[in-house]
């Protein structure tokens, strides 16, 4: 029984201490992509961009995240592969966008991409009801941060 226990508590402990691994080498990675992607010559269009998955456009509640503050992000891609959110943050970035970021969802093993963080709902849905002229903006969702 206590073996037991031990075992699920080293379990516990390890997918805690990956979780940070996995934040540092996150943010590590946009820092790269943020310093070395040199902007497009040539304009992009929403067609160049891997939004992911589809998203509703109903506002999301997410729990639980860690490593970001409570509010209303404008998400404008969902991936659960990192190489797919590479590809999208660097084009993005291409383009001039400075601010993107990102935040995982353990539950569900998915990368939201935003660049505007929002503390009422008002604000956000103002957002996203302009959207702007931006090709990466072209599958705009908003999402509720709940910690």
């Amino acid at each position: 029984m206590a073996t037991e226990f031990e075992r699920k508590r080293r379990i516990k402990r390890a997918v805690y201490d990956n979780e940070d691994d996995r934040y540092l080498k996150d943010k590590a990675t946009l820092m790269r992509i943020k310093a070395t992607t040199p902007l497009s010559e040539e304009p992009l269009n929403s067609e160049d961009f891997d939004f992911g998955e589809e998203q509703s456009s109903n506002v999301q509640i997410i729990k639980g995240i860690q490593n970001v503050e409570n509010g209303y992000y404008i998400i404008i891609a969902v991936h659960n592969d990192k190489a797919k959110r590479d590809s999208f943050l660097e084009k993005v970035v291409s383009t001039g966008q400075s601010n993107v970021n990102f935040f995982f969802d353990v539950n569900t093993s998915k990368y939201f991409i935003y660049y505007k963080k929002f503390d009422y709902v008002n604000g956000a849905m103002k957002a996203l009801e302009k959207k702007g002229s931006q090709p990466y903006n072209g599958k705009m969702s908003v999402v509720k941060i709940e910690n």
